[in-house]
């Protein structure tokens, strides 16, 4: 049916779309921040199509009716998202970079792109390879070139990618169908079932409209579906019917986990000796996204912003400390992290030295004001080098760095802005947010994508060093504020250029898995207070208790709610480790069943796509 469904689709589009002289053209643009139009927090307001101005694409003899080039005499449709701009000055040297008007051979390949709503005003005319179309300069057939052009756009400009999710109702699947585009009725697209694990993703077209039936688990089995929701494509969308549930707390507080968290932090410790390989000198480095990869990730975000819903990490542990505030989730559709994949694999290639190959990609994340992420390193057989991808953050009150340990244990606070990247080394380099994200309304959005080198398998650790590691290093480091409020990051000097810009200001460094209790105590918000737990060890830094609480007044950080009752087993985010909270060692056994397989490869028996999945399964779709 899906086969079916997006075949008709594809043929009425192409049917009505047809290509025709003298169209309306829009005015000029040559300024993309000044000439477009964007909305009231600076993002495109619209879909444009774009292409060089018509003097520029004066290049055949109208009396001879030769070919023209299709996009300036494309018709749009009444209710098309997309509006028509040529470009000319420095708004077509920016998004046709080889374009040259003076040349026949560069004006006969009639280039054109697509920019998508939603783009940051910083980086609109940034756009993807996939966003552009060109023709050879051999295709002089008129109605071949337009029948290419009307196939490029709504393959690559009008289809668009969409998952949703089923959060209304447990007991009754939700029916999805698709309203046709004539009018005369609607056909069942999906039925979804409940949970995260069951998202469903296919392809459909800007303007098509979907109606959601479903009833609540209350109702009994004789009464019907009712339309709940209706949804018309404006963009790439993820979207959840009902609302995701709340994680319970069960009047628990941080320090009825505070045996699991200990426990947590000492296997971890362990687990970061195993890799013996290196790839760079400390374990991480800072970088930026290419900006037209920037421009697709926060367009995405943009336009999604609204549909997020709670991560579930029921018997996922205390990586993230969901039992005081609310962590949040925003699913990448398949196609499009595809496109992300191959562009940031590169990066991470050349950054390790060495071939990388995809193992994972996570996210979007977002965290929220308060929340913390634990000390840890990820998957052993998978996760080798990786990219942390920050893709939004607003209301803020200070930065929230990420805590990188290098290969010595020197502490590292790594801070970012939209759009940088901080490559790192993740099963060997533990690495963490303990402090508390503050300000009022205050989030975070990260995307996080995971490498190993190619042929070297589940052993990679084993294998020879890419770069040796900075171990001893000459002189001293000069830190203008050792103290915990967060004003020193990146103004650490050192006498070794080596250790770089990063080392945290508290000049913090980890030995064993007890230090890396102490800064989760240092950095909790308010103070670590000690309690009961059978440690005869505890230490606490007074001082550093009083500056973290003056600081944490004005940061507007939420009081914390109560926790769920932990349970005896944990798990880290990846899912690959368990913990016995009873072993006092800290000695870990792997799980060779990865529990995250549902980002993975699914497809189902109508051919729907999961959250991923294979190449073939993709061309069999």
């Amino acid at each position: 049916n899906m086969h079916i469904l997006a075949r008709a689709a594809i043929l009425a589009l192409l049917g009505a779309r047809g290509v025709v002289a003298n169209p309306v053209v829009l005015p000029p643009v040559s300024d993309i921040g000044e000439g477009l139009e964007f909305d009231e927090n600076g993002k495109l307001a619209s879909f444009y199509l774009v292409y060089p101005n018509a003097s520029a694409n004066a290049n055949f003899d109208d009396e001879k009716d030769s070919k023209k080039c299709p996009a300036p005499t494309y018709i749009l449709g009444p209710k098309s998202k997309y509006k028509k701009v040529p470009l000319e000055g420095e708004a077509l040297k920016l998004i046709f970079p080889d374009f040259d008007e003076n040349d026949e051979t560069s004006k006969s390949t009639c280039p054109a792109a697509w920019l998508e709503k939603g783009t940051d005003r910083s980086v609109a005319g940034h756009t993807l390879p996939s966003m552009h179309y060109s023709q050879s300069p051999e295709e002089d057939n008129d109605n071949n070139t337009s029948k290419t052009f009307n196939e490029w756009f709504q393959e690559n400009a009008n289809k668009k990618e969409v998952c949703f999710i089923n959060y209304y109702s447990k007991k009754y699947p939700v029916k999805v169908y698709w309203q046709r585009v004539d009018g005369s009725g609607e056909d069942l697209t999906m039925e979804l079932e409940y949970g995260d694990k069951h998202t469903r993703c296919f392809f459909s077209f800007l303007g098509h409209t979907f109606h959601a039936y479903g009833k609540e688990d209350s109702l009994p089995e004789e009464d019907e579906l009712v339309l709940f929701d209706k949804v018309t494509i404006e963009h790439v969308l993820v979207k959840a019917f009902g609302e995701s549930p709340p994680h319970q707390t069960f009047n628990k507080s941080t320090k009825d986990f505070e045996a699991g968290i200990k426990n947590t932090l000492k296997s971890e410790w362990n687990r970061h000796k195993i890799p013996q390989r290196t790839f760079s000198p400390l374990g991480f480095a800072k970088g930026r996204l290419p900006k037209d990869v920037f421009a697709s990730m926060g367009a995405f975000f943009y336009n999604n912003r609204h549909n997020k819903v709670r991560e579930e990490w029921d018997g996922k542990g205390f990586f993230v400390n969901w039992w005081e505030t609310d962590v949040f989730f925003i699913q990448i559709p398949w196609q499009l992290k595809e496109v992300y994949q191959i562009r940031l694999r590169d990066l991470v290639s050349e950054w390790a030295g060495t071939p990388v190959e995809q193992t994972v990609m996570y996210g979007l994340r977002q965290y929220e004001s308060g929340a913390r992420l634990l000390t840890h390193v990820d998957h052993l057989k998978t996760h080798a080098v990786s990219l942390i991808v920050n893709v939004a953050q607003g209301n803020l009150t200070q930065d929230w760095p990420v805590e990188v340990f290098d290969h010595h244990g020197r502490l590292h606070e790594v801070t970012m802005e939209p759009g940088d990247i901080v490559y790192y080394e993740s099963a060997k380099n533990l690495h963490s947010r303990n402090r508390a994200l503050a300000g009022a309304d205050g989030y975070y959005v990260n995307m996080f994508t995971h490498y190993r080198p190619v042929d070297d398998g589940d052993t990679w650790y084993l294998k020879e060093n890419q770069n040796d590691p900075v171990l001893e290093v000459e002189g001293d480091c000069i830190s203008e504020d050792e103290s915990m409020n967060g004003s020193g990051f990146g103004k650490v000097k050192c006498d070794d250029p080596r250790l770089g810009k990063n080392v945290s200001p508290t000049l913090f460094r980890a030995q064993s898995g007890d230090d890396l209790i102490q800064w989760w105590r240092d950095t909790t918000p308010g103070g670590y207070v000690p309690h009961d737990d059978g440690d005869e060890d505890t230490v606490v830094d007074e001082e550093a208790r009083r500056r973290i609480i003056e600081r944490m007044m004005t940061d507007d950080i939420p009081v914390p709610e109560a926790p769920p009752k932990p349970k005896r087993v944990y798990f880290d985010d990846d899912d690959d480790v368990v913990y016995d909270d009873d072993d006092d060692d800290g000695t870990y056994m792997e799980d060779d069943d990865m529990d995250d397989d549902y980002y993975n490869d699914e497809v189902d028996e109508e051919g729907v796509y999961e959250v991923d999945h294979d190449e073939d399964a993709r061309d069999e779709l």
